[in-house]
């Protein structure tokens, strides 16, 4: 009787969804079309629609035309010990920031159009934003909290490791 009422619900589901007008179209976007490489390591839609490729050959704005590339560098994927892949975030503010490769943390500058490295965190290996825009670095040891309102960090956490 239970699996009867989860297939029921299943195909209830799936009928409701599939009555959606909504269509879905997908393309391939490779260097034929003018990506750097087809190796993407990070994408990231940005507030005003552009889609970001993260490639072991640098980083490509897309428009929906063509693309924009940035030397900017990524770890290769090919190599054995690649554990410091590209990422790509855009915050909760419409902010946008890399970890290119080596942990180096830059942020976009939109009216530039360039990004601006941030000198004094190196090493960084993720970006996450809490509900109150506060900002946490995560640059192993060590975890960094740091406020949206201040350019000093709030705390530094050292990353322990469990014990077998």
């Amino acid at each position: 009787m239970k699996s009867l009422r989860l297939s029921i619900f299943f195909l209830i589901s799936f009928a409701v969804f599939s009555q959606s007008n909504k269509q879905v179209a997908f393309r391939e976007l490779t260097v034929e079309q003018g990506l750097s490489q087809n190796s993407v390591v990070s994408i990231a839609q940005d507030s005003t629609g552009f889609m970001w490729f993260a490639t072991q050959d640098g980083l490509n704005k897309y428009d929906g035309r063509n693309f924009t590339h940035y030397d900017i560098q990524f770890e290769d994927v090919t190599r054995p010990t690649y554990s410091k892949l590209g990422k790509i975030y855009v915050t909760k503010n419409n902010e946008m920031w890399i970890i290119s490769n080596s942990g180096k943390l830059e942020k976009y500058n939109q009216e530039n159009d360039v990004f601006q490295l941030i000198e004094n965190v190196k090493n960084v290996s993720e970006l996450i934003q809490d509900g109150a825009s506060n900002y946490y670095l995560i640059l192993h040891p060590y975890l960094m909290l740091l406020s949206k309102h201040q350019s000093f960090p709030l705390a530094v956490y050292i990353l322990s490791r469990e014990q077998h």
